[in-house]
């Protein structure tokens, strides 16, 4: 029997920690302990919410993630730890099984006092938006034209990757997941890697990386690419750039009937007044500010993780003819 609790997980006061991640007291794989990670079994949302909590993990720091995988899971299931670079200084999280391997790239960092020192600090200068900001076109690894920042980022990791495969046989099920930033050094791999390795990608909140040429080449790939409501990072750089997304859009979340367009340039005017707010509060106010703040929130990893957690116990449910609780209801266990 699996004595795992099948509750639906409530959204949680929105604060500043929980928009910089990774989330400190989130119980990391706890989906494991009903679905192991499986390329043949399980539903899509079991795979995604287990990839989303490594994407999640792959921002902290290399105490804080050795801590969190420890408590998790996966090292009785023998899942082994492992850095996509160096452990004191790393740009994602590698995790090797028997017969599969994870590669999590971790996205763009966000510290908090850039988001209490301003508007133009936080959306405009920071070292760490630097590559996303280099919109200008580049020769893609397999034709097409990608985003120049994107790919300077990818160059500078290609050297680990090959690292990480080298370590593992031919023919290990590899799994490819990023949230943000991550998600597109993620979908670079998938189509450099294209037929050296078989693969499957997972990306989250991910900007767009490419144009229509370089999207082709992952169409014959198993690729899902989760939008959480208004995230406004899945819509840049923009379509009119000559940009297109590639796999397949699986939304989460509620969109809001304001449009993504007019919440942007709602966001130009009002932001700087967000964070003043932020700065004083400390927590996000989502009446005054739900059209100006939203899609910084929908675009927080820990958003991700819960939305498909309780998607894929929904799943599970459903299949077992379970009822579901939640934090403040009874735990079914089974």
């Amino acid at each position: 029997m699996n004595h795992v609790p099948l509750e639906i997980r409530q959204p949680s006061e929105t604060t500043l920690d929980e928009l910089r991640p990774p989330s400190a007291d989130y119980p990391y794989f706890e989906i494991a302990r009903r679905s192991p990670l499986d390329p043949e079994n399980g539903g899509l949302a079991s795979r995604a919410s287990w990839l989303a909590d490594a994407c999640m993990l792959s921002y902290g720091d290399a105490d804080f993630i050795e801590t969190a995988f420890a408590k998790s899971p996966l090292p009785t299931q023998g899942w082994q730890l492992g850095w996509l670079g160096e452990r004191t200084k790393f740009s994602g999280i590698v995790l090797t099984h028997t017969r599969q391997i994870v590669i999590a790239f971790r996205g763009t960092r966000i510290e908090s006092h850039q988001l209490l020192e301003g508007a133009e600090l936080f959306l405009l200068n920071p070292d760490d938006f630097r590559i996303d900001g280099q919109f200008l076109k580049a020769s893609g690894p397999l034709g097409g034209k990608v985003h120049q920042g994107f790919l300077s980022a990818y160059e500078a990791l290609q050297p680990a990757v090959q690292q990480s495969l080298a370590k593992v046989a031919e023919d290990h099920q590899f799994w490819l997941t990023g949230h943000s930033l991550g998600g597109a050094l993620a979908t670079l791999a998938a189509v450099d890697l294209h037929g050296r390795h078989s693969n499957k990608l997972f990306s989250f909140g991910s900007p767009r990386v490419g144009d229509e040429t370089f999207a082709a080449h992952l169409a014959d790939r198993e690729h899902f690419r989760f939008v959480n409501a208004a995230d406004w990072v899945s819509q840049v750089p923009p379509d009119w750039l000559g940009y297109a997304h590639s796999g397949t859009m699986i939304p989460l979340g509620s969109e809001k009937e304001v449009s993504l367009k007019q919440q942007l340039l709602d966001s130009i005017s009002g932001i700087a007044d967000v964070f003043k707010t932020l700065a004083r509060e400390r927590t996000i106010d989502m009446g005054d500010w739900e059209v100006t703040v939203r899609g910084l929130v929908d675009h927080a990893p820990v958003r991700y993780a819960n939305e498909l957690w309780n998607r894929a116990v929904t799943e599970f449910a459903a299949s077992a003819s379970l009822p579901l609780g939640n934090s403040e209801d009874r735990q079914v266990d089974t």
